[in-house]
């Protein structure tokens, strides 16, 4: 497809990713303040084990509707259902705002708002553009998310002093129902491979195979490949799920139960986070993506946090580790512009129906997996281990994250360097 005739795809992603990261920032903010100023930290660890659990069940549910109601179905299902909470919660919060299921169910609400949204976008963007299509539009399609993150953050930020907390989301119900409009609008992208793509992948799940079971219908170094992309991806999990843990039992030690002064300040963070995230997309992440650099682009968020955490550690003061746990926290803008879209472009190599369901395990069996792994770790030994401890541990998987790193790379550079295509088709 010609340059001209690909502006509509890029477009209408754009406004997709846009309505995405819009109401996750909003939903995210939201629950982030409300909970720890109202509920504290004391449930925390609990709330992150059952969070990884119940992202999990959504991840079935979501693979579940795809197979009966295909990927355009379950994605306007999934807006409008999320729409529909957000009212609810919002109605809710009003009226009993120190509830703890109700404080609980926001938090949950934002963690699946992120995990399906990741799994969405994926999806979309592995079937709309093979992996030149990715690399050379990754810019402006990411750029969407990046302008919503930083505005949304910014303007809760602002308007926080002036309008009750939880009344943002009924903001966030209006952005998800006109999110569906640019999705509508994708369809006619989709050509006809939706009977065909969907019935292979119901064909997979219906069989009962593991991601072992579907990726021997390729080869062995399919199979290693999937395996190599899902350990990159759970090793990161772990270290950034730790270091989330940390900074937020920091930031509800600064701002006690002030929750416009937290809401301010999340707002604000996670504006900045994503204004970071735009400026290396515009920058260096195209730049990174091309050929041999693709390692540096994995590479980048687990020295980062090595040298963010070895830090930490060796600080004195409760100031200063929360202002090492902020520098370690705004490493998530290098997940989001580098690290995330190599892994991405290194499932390319894998057939079209096989990198699908790929997508599917990574995100949504490995990555709650890995989350509950670290909320176990986090329940288990924040008894016993100081926030310098738990920072300790994250440099000790970062050490083993850039290892696999390694050995990825090995597996994927020839065809990523070398501009072929002809497995992604």
């Amino acid at each position: 497809m010609s340059e001209r005739g690909r502006q509509p795809q890029v477009w209408l992603l754009f406004f997709y990713g846009f309505g995405n990261a819009a109401t996750y920032s909003i939903a995210r903010t939201i629950a982030d303040s409300t909970y720890l100023s109202r509920i504290g930290t004391g449930r925390l660890p609990e709330v992150y084990l059952l969070s990884a659990g119940i992202v999990a069940l959504a991840a079935l549910a979501h693979s579940a509707s795809s197979k009966r109601f295909g990927l355009r179905g379950t994605i306007g299902g999934t807006l409008l259902t999320f729409s529909s909470v957000s009212v609810l919660l919002a109605l809710s919060m009003s009226r009993v705002p120190d509830s703890l299921a109700v404080l609980t169910t926001g938090y949950f609400l934002a963690q699946i708002r992120g995990s399906l949204g990741t799994i969405h976008f994926a999806t979309v963007l592995n079937e709309q553009f093979t992996r030149q299509g990715v690399k050379r539009y990754v810019g402006v399609i990411g750029a969407g998310a990046t302008i919503a993150g930083f505005s949304s953050g910014c303007m809760l930020g602002v308007l926080s002093d002036y309008w009750q907390v939880e009344n943002f989301l009924y903001l966030a119900a209006v952005i998800d129902l006109l999110t569906i409009l640019p999705f509508v609008y994708l369809r006619r992208f989709f050509s006809n491979q939706r009977s065909s793509v969907t019935e292979k992948h119901a064909q997979v799940h219906e069989s009962g195979q593991s991601v072992i079971g579907w990726s021997r219908k390729v080869d062995r170094s399919g199979s290693r490949l999937v395996w190599m992309l899902a350990s990159v991806v759970m090793l990161c999990i772990v270290a950034v799920t730790l270091i989330e843990f940390q900074w937020k039992v920091a930031a509800a030690n600064v701002w006690g139960g002030d929750v416009v002064g937290m809401t301010k300040y999340f707002g604000f963070f996670y504006g900045t986070l994503y204004l970071i995230t735009g400026v290396l997309q515009l920058t260096v992440t195209a730049w990174l993506l091309r050929g041999s650099r693709v390692l540096f682009a994995v590479a980048a968020l687990p020295t980062v946090l090595i040298f963010g955490s070895a830090t930490a550690i060796t600080t004195a003061s409760q100031f200063s580790l929360f202002i090492a746990l902020n520098i370690c926290k705004l490493g998530d803008a290098l997940r989001r512009s580098l690290h995330d879209h190599a892994v991405q472009i290194a499932y390319f190599p894998l057939p079209r129906n096989v990198r699908r369901d790929a997508i599917s395990f990574v995100s949504g069996v490995v990555k709650p997996f890995a989350e509950a792994f670290a909320a176990a770790a986090v329940v288990l030994l924040s008894p016993w281990l100081s926030a310098q401890s738990f920072l300790f541990l994250v440099a000790v998987v970062c050490l083993l994250w850039l290892a696999v790193t390694q050995i990825l790379w090995r597996k994927t550079s020839t065809t990523l360097s070398g501009g072929e295509d002809s497995k992604a088709r």
